[in-house]
């Protein structure tokens, strides 16, 4: 194991690194690239700037684009039957509610690539790792994040958006209570990158399960209700933790 430093949303740090690597194996080739890096920015939709979301796109995003562009050769180059491309989505990708977190990944971006390495005769094997709730540090920034958002908000912002921020604060109380452990994402990960049929998405976690499998299948409108009382029970759990 070899730790580097990359930000995913610097060009050069990635040639560095994806240079290194290739000095390192040779002929041999890379047999898996995980995109994982992730940030998110949180607030009502007026309260964020351009510029915020431009930079989460550009990390859950571009970043995924550039890096996966820049290994590809050395992708092709690994095992034909062992090498991987393994994304990092979050399972509230398939879920819209009122703006908790920009949190903006590339779902769409590893559908499309599976199907089009598969149409096109390429070894590369694509896959997404769809997490839920989990028990890591994140609920602790996520908190700070919450904190962050209602200092930001002025008179009329905390007159309108106070369910928002009540509605955040149960979500992070709920996620850092309910979380799955992070081995559980890990075995996805190493299921994902060392099988020889890996699945096309990996939901991990309670939650992950009921966006992934029913949520997304129901008529707009039950799903709205439903997302609806979600943000609901979050808001009253998010109040209680306020008032306490």
């Amino acid at each position: 194991m070899r730790p580097v430093i990359l930000d995913v949303s610097s060009r050069d740090d990635i040639t560095r690194v994806i240079d290194g690597i290739g000095s390192d194996v040779g002929s041999s080739g890379l047999q898996g690239l995980v995109n994982n890096a992730g940030v998110g920015v949180g607030g009502p939709f007026e309260y964020l700037t351009e510029e915020e979301w431009r930079w989460v796109f550009d990390v859950n995003f571009f970043g995924v684009v550039a890096l996966s562009l820049a290994a590809l050769p050395m992708l092709r180059a690994g095992r034909p039957d062992r090498a991987h491309r393994l994304d990092r989505g979050s399972a509230r990708e398939s879920r819209s509610r009122p703006v908790l977190r920009i949190e903006v990944r590339a779902r769409a971006l590893a559908e499309s690539q599976r199907q089009e390495f598969a149409r096109s005769g390429s070894p590369i094997k694509v896959s997404l790792v769809e997490p839920g709730e989990v028990a890591t540090a994140i609920w602790d920034k996520a908190e700070e994040s919450v904190d962050d958002m209602e200092r930001k908000l002025d008179a009329v912002g905390t007159e309108r958006y106070q369910w928002l921020i009540d509605q955040s604060r149960g979500f992070v109380d709920e996620g850092r209570a309910k979380g799955v452990p992070p081995s559980k994402v890990a075995d996805s990960v190493e299921h994902a990158l060392t099988a020889d049929r890996p699945k096309a998405r990996y939901l991990v976690g309670p939650d992950a399960m009921v966006a992934g499998h029913v949520v997304t299948r129901l008529p707009d409108r039950l799903r709205d209700a439903c997302n609806g009382f979600g943000s609901k029970r979050w808001e009253t759990r998010g109040r209680k933790v306020r008032d306490a």
